[in-house]
């Protein structure tokens, strides 16, 4: 970009993204600018693994040439999402811990989750554990010893698509359904 009123001012910035597979990326950026005899830039590098939707870790690592390090390391599973992140900027530095969740009540019974944000659910697959459940196609987890997994994040007022891999159920188990449309309503739950 380029100024024309006062001293006159010229910005470049260029930014580069590349994809290691489907949760971990690259990319590296950088800035000039120039305003009348002043001039600044800084060059960035940074790696990143989203964490999985049903359990697992992830990271990010950033560092700059302005002195600049940021650190996250961020951990989820059934019952929340824990993280760890660490910054430093020119001889300051800082450190935060986080952890979120969430607790609901269907059918009578009291449950703990990661964080409920719209809408959400609890399938049951009879008594079968390790049945693994998809919530829209992404894995959501595991059902416990008693054949249940809470779907933290459904869309309020949307169809969400819920199926399980039947693959895991024994061999002497029959289902009526192997997937569902579901459509909540906002802050509450489905079974």
């Amino acid at each position: 970009s380029r100024a024309y009123s006062g001293s006159g001012s010229t910005s470049v910035f260029a930014s580069l993204s590349v994809p290691l597979d489907g949760r971990t990326m690259v990319s590296v950026d950088g800035s000039a600018d120039r305003s009348g005899p002043q001039r600044s830039s800084y060059a960035g590098a940074t790696v990143q693994r989203s964490y999985p939707t049903d359990q697992g870790f992830g990271y990010r690592l950033r560092a700059t040439t302005q002195e600049q390090v940021d650190a996250g390391l961020a951990y989820t599973w059934p019952y929340g999402l824990y993280t760890l992140e660490a910054s430093s900027f020119q001889g300051t530095s800082a450190v935060r811990a986080s952890a979120s969740g969430g607790v609901g009540v269907i059918a009578g019974n009291a449950f703990a989750s990661r964080l409920i944000t719209e809408s959400f659910g609890v399938v049951k697959v009879g008594d079968v554990e390790g049945v693994r459940v998809f919530h829209g196609g992404n894995p959501i987890g595991r059902t416990n010893e008693e054949g249940l997994i809470v779907l933290p994040r459904l869309s309020a007022y949307a169809a969400n698509r819920i199926t399980i891999d039947e693959r895991d159920l024994p061999m002497d188990v029959t289902i009526r359904h192997r997937d569902l449309q579901v459509v909540p309503s906002y802050r509450a739950g489905t079974l």
